[in-house]
C-alpha cells in the first residue's frame, strides 16, 4: 500500500503533464524514474504516454509490446496498469475487436489467474471482457469465480450465461459452438433439477433458480439446445413455471408457456389454461378490488382464440362468446385498457368463426345478417376515439366485402357516436340501423 501511495504522489507531475498535452515532458519524467527503478507501473505508464502521442511512430509500439507481454506470459498485479495498457491500445487501435481479446483480455486472464481471491479485480476484468465482447476470457473468468467463491450464487449464473454467450459467438466454428451450448444447459438442467427437488420448507440452496431473470434464462438455453417438450415440462412445474415463487409473477414466462403450447398444439390445454387466466382477471378479490388484470392481455386472448378455433368445439364457442360477454359487462368492473382487448377478441372471434360474412337467413334482423359490422360498430361505440382504433380496425376492414362496406357506411351516416362522445344509453340508438337489441348483441358472439 505504501509503494502504491508513493506512486501516486510520484505521478502526479506526469499526469500533469499528459493533461497539458506535453507528452515529450510526460516522458522525460517517466524515463527519469525508470533510470532509478525499472517496474512494471512505470513500464505501462510510459506505453500509455506513447499511444497519446501524435506521432504514429509512437502508437506504434504499443501492439508489439503488448504481444510481447502476452507471449512472456507475464503477469500484471495492478489492476490500474492494466488499465494503462487497455486505454493504450484504445488511444493506438480505436476498433481493436479481435487484437483486444488475444492481448488486454489475455492480460486480464493471467491476473486472475494468479490472484483468484481479489475479488473486486477479478470482477472488473470480468465487466471489462464482457464489455468488449471476449466471450472466450469472459467465461474463463466466470468460471474462475464459481470455483474460487462456491458460496455465492450469482457467479453460478454468470458463468452459465458466459458459456451460452460462447455458443452464439460467430467467430467460433458450429461445432464449438454447440459445445459450449450443450455445457450451458447441461449445467442449467442440473440447477432446474435441484430447484424441483429442493425442500419447500427451507431457503434455496445456492446450487438452484432463484430469480424470473434465471427462469427466462433456462427457457433460452433450453430452447436451443433442448427440446420443445422439456421446455414446456419446466414451466408446468410448479417451483419452475409462471406461478411459482421464483417467477415472482414475471409476465414473460405466461407468454412462453402460451407460445409453446400452441406450438405443440396441446389445444385442449391451452383452451383450459388461457380460460382459466382470462376468469381470473374479472375475478375480485375479497375487497371488491380486480388484482389479476394483467391475465386479459392480447397474448391471453389470441391463444384462447386459436385454441377454440383448432378445437371446432360448440361448447368451446360457448364459452368464448360468454367470456368475451362477461369482459364486455359495463358492470364488470374491468378497466376499459382491458376491455379493448375484450373487444378485438369479439372481433377477431368473429371475423374467423365465420366462413361466410353473412347469415344464410337473410330474413332476419340485420345484425344477424351483418355479424362482421356489428363487432366493427360494437368496438367504435368503445373505442373509436382511441388513437389505436385504426390499425385496430384495419385489419378487418381489409377483408371485409363491398355489400358489409356499404352497411357500416350507412351506419355511419346515421350518426355513429364514438367513445366518450356517445350518451350513457345510446346502445340501442347506435345499433338502430342494424336492428340490434341488448339480448342480440350477445347472440351475436356465437358464431
Amino acid at each position: 500500500m505504501a509503494d502504491k501511495l508513493l506512486n501516486d504522489r510520484q505521478d502526479v507531475p506526469i499526469w500533469n503533464a499528459i493533461e497539458a498535452g506535453n507528452f515529450k515532458q510526460a516522458l522525460k519524467l517517466v524515463d527519469k524514474r525508470l533510470a532509478k527503478k525499472r517496474t512494471s507501473h512505470l513500464e505501462a505508464f510510459k506505453i500509455y504516454i506513447r499511444s497519446r502521442s501524435s506521432a504514429q511512430s509512437e502508437r506504434d509500439v504499443v501492439l508489439p509490446h503488448l504481444e510481447d507481454l502476452v507471449t512472456k506470459k507475464v503477469v500484471i498485479t495492478d489492476q490500474e496498469d492494466i488499465d494503462l495498457y487497455d486505454d493504450a491500445l484504445v488511444n493506438a487501435i480505436p476498433e481493436a475487436g479481435s487484437i483486444w481479446a488475444r492481448t488486454i483480455g489475455e492480460l486480464r486472464w493471467q491476473s486472475v489467474k494468479a490472484y483468484p481471491k481479489q475479488e473486486d479485480s477479478v470482477l472488473k476484468s470480468f465487466k471489462a471482457c464482457l464489455s468488449e465482447r471476449d466471450w472466450e476470457h469472459a467465461q474463463q473468468i466466470a468460471s474462475s469465480l464459481e470455483k474460487t467463491f462456491p458460496g455465492k450464487h450469482q457467479y453460478v449464473f454468470w458463468n452459465i450465461s458466459s458459456l451460452f454467450l460462447r455458443s452464439m459467438s460467430t467467430d467460433l466454428p458450429i461445432e464449438k459452438r454447440t459445445l459450449w451450448g450443450r455445457l450451458a444447459f447441461g449445467q442449467i438442467s442440473k440447477l432446474a433439477t435441484a430447484t424441483i427437488q429442493a425442500d419447500k420448507s427451507k431457503s434455496l440452496p445456492t446450487r438452484a433458480i432463484h430469480t424470473p431473470q434465471e427462469l427466462l434464462l433456462l427457457q433460452r438455453i433450453t430452447a436451443a439446445h433442448g427440446k420443445l417438450e422439456d421446455q414446456l415440462k419446466y414451466l408446468n412445474e410448479s417451483s419452475l413455471g409462471p406461478e411459482s415463487i421464483v417467477a415472482k409473477g414475471d409476465w414473460e414466462l405466461w407468454r412462453n408457456k402460451l407460445q409453446l403450447m400452441e406450438a405443440s398444439k396441446h389445444w385442449e390445454q391451452l383452451f383450459e389454461t388461457t380460460g382459466g387466466l382470462l376468469k381470473r382477471a374479472r375475478t375480485k378479490d375479497e375487497r371488491g378490488q380486480i388484482i389479476e388484470a394483467r391475465m386479459a392481455d392480447w397474448a391471453v386472448w389470441q391463444a384462447y382464440l386459436r385454441s377454440a378455433l383448432a378445437l371446432q368445439n360448440p361448447s368451446a364457442f360457448d364459452s368464448v362468446s360468454n367470456e368475451i360477454a362477461a369482459h364486455l359487462d359495463p358492470t364488470s368492473g374491468i378497466d376499459k385498457t382491458w376491455r379493448r382487448n375484450a373487444s378485438l377478441a369479439w372481433l377477431e372471434f368473429t371475423f374467423k368463426s365465420s366462413s361466410t360474412p353473412f347469415a344464410i337467413d337473410s330474413s332476419g334482423p340485420d345484425v344477424e345478417k351483418y355479424p362482421r359490422m356489428t363487432a366493427i360498430v360494437k368496438y367504435l361505440q368503445e373505442f373509436g376515439d382511441a388513437t389505436t382504433a385504426y390499425s385496430d380496425l384495419r385489419p378487418y376492414l381489409e377483408v371485409s366485402q363491398a355489400e358489409e362496406r356499404s352497411k357500416l357506411l350507412e351506419i355511419f351516416r346515421n350518426g355513429l357516436q364514438f367513445s366518450k362522445k356517445a350518451k350513457k344509453n345510446d346502445l340501442d340508438s347506435e345499433f338502430e340501423a342494424l336492428s340490434i337489441s341488448k339480448n342480440e348483441v350477445s347472440r351475436t358472439l356465437k358464431p
